[in-house]
């Protein structure tokens, strides 16, 4: 039987590795994001980001932007492709320093929002991706309308 010593305690190499699946052999990866909006200020937002979502795509690639009719309501849902998580940092950092950013758009939509969630998404290998539509160079915000059917047996409780 064989002892440790000190010196084979020392600090390994940090190492994570967290999947649901097997390790994507692309980088490439979907920021998903949900704003829950004021019931109020649901026509404001989707107005406000309309007229200045060309300021946050300048900095990543928009993949889709929709808000809900039906269903949950007072959602919007976005999705931003990125290269790396060193690019995505490097995006959050300058729009962090973006001063027309920040004072024409989130300093106007942060008070219109109630919650924010976000989730890191890969494409599966049978998904065809579209970009989002274009109007005068910008993407064009698409309006969806979804439902959900709930059966008394899968109903939150």
């Amino acid at each position: 039987m064989s002892s440790l010593s000190w010196t084979d305690l020392s600090e390994p190499e940090p190492c994570v590795r967290l999947s649901t699946g097997p390790q994507r052999e692309h980088k490439t990866f979907y920021e998903f994001r949900t704003y829950c909006l004021r019931p109020d200020q649901n026509a404001s937002f989707l107005k406000l980001t309309n007229e200045k979502i060309h300021l946050r795509t300048s900095h990543s690639q928009l993949i889709g932007y929709w808000s809900v009719e039906y269903g949950g309501l007072n959602q919007v849902f976005h999705i931003w492709e990125y290269e790396s998580y060193a690019q995505r940092a490097a995006v959050r950092a300058a729009l962090a320093q973006d001063d027309t950013w920040i004072s024409e758009y989130i300093s106007k939509a942060t008070p219109m929002m109630t919650s924010q969630d976000n989730e890191v998404t890969y494409l599966v290998p049978w998904s065809n991706l579209q970009r989002a539509p274009q109007e005068n160079g910008n993407p064009r915000l698409l309006m969806s309308v979804t439902q959900r059917t709930v059966s008394p047996a899968s109903s939150c409780q």
